[in-house]
């Protein structure tokens, strides 16, 4: 498949600001429990960066995200994927899904699983708040060596979720201290996100 092909069922990856890597971005108000953790003012979801600035401004990038959510049904979706990651993402080997957004049914996160196991020379990470997805996944499911899934805790503050074995935190003191907001808000080659070794990650509030 072609990269302009591909880009017609599945939209164009995305590239932010603070990530050394491509990524899939898609609309926060389109969260399954991100949507309902918004309302309440201690949780992360509140303060959504997805949901205010650049991201909700701009037409054009509100008109992607929606592509790209309506795309993931497309049966030919984990083909294009493949195909846009495998050709713009091979150089760097990182790559993270939903730096907006986020899983939305266990069709959609076994689809990206079957995408981490053809592309095996690729390290994915998915940080999550669909709880009730993932605990359904780990019961009867594996994931390959280059998937990680992040399970991030749902309140400003809060310790890591014990019962998933590689979390995300927000204003955790404890513990390994994303090092982006010490550099200027970017990654800066730091790959520690996708690196097993490492239980929890925490993010400083902003």
């Amino acid at each position: 498949m072609l990269i302009k092909e591909a880009q017609e069922i599945a939209g164009k990856l995305t590239k932010t600001t603070k990530l050394d890597c491509k990524s899939y971005g898609l609309p926060a108000p389109h969260c399954r429990t991100g949507s309902i953790l918004r309302s309440h003012v201690k949780t992360v979801c509140n303060k959504c960066y997805a949901c205010k600035g650049r991201y909700i401004l701009f037409k054009e990038i509100k008109d992607a995200q929606m592509k790209r959510l309506r795309s993931i049904t497309n049966p030919k979706w984990v083909k294009a994927m493949v195909t846009l990651i495998s050709k713009q993402c091979s150089n760097l080997g990182y790559f993270r899904w939903h730096d907006s957004g986020d899983i939305q049914s266990m069709k959609h996160l076994l689809k990206i699983v079957k995408i981490a196991k053809q592309l095996p020379h690729i390290q994915f990470i998915i940080p999550t708040k669909e709880y009730a997805i993932v605990r359904k996944y780990f019961k009867y499911r594996t994931i390959p060596d280059n998937l990680i899934i992040r399970v991030s805790a749902p309140l400003l503050g809060q310790t890591p979720l014990k019962e998933f074995e590689y979390t995300i935190t927000v204003g955790y003191e404890k513990g390994f201290q994303c090092p982006a907001y010490h550099r200027g808000g970017k990654c800066n080659g730091c790959t520690a996100c996708w690196d097993k070794s490492i239980n929890n990650i925490n993010y400083s509030f902003h």
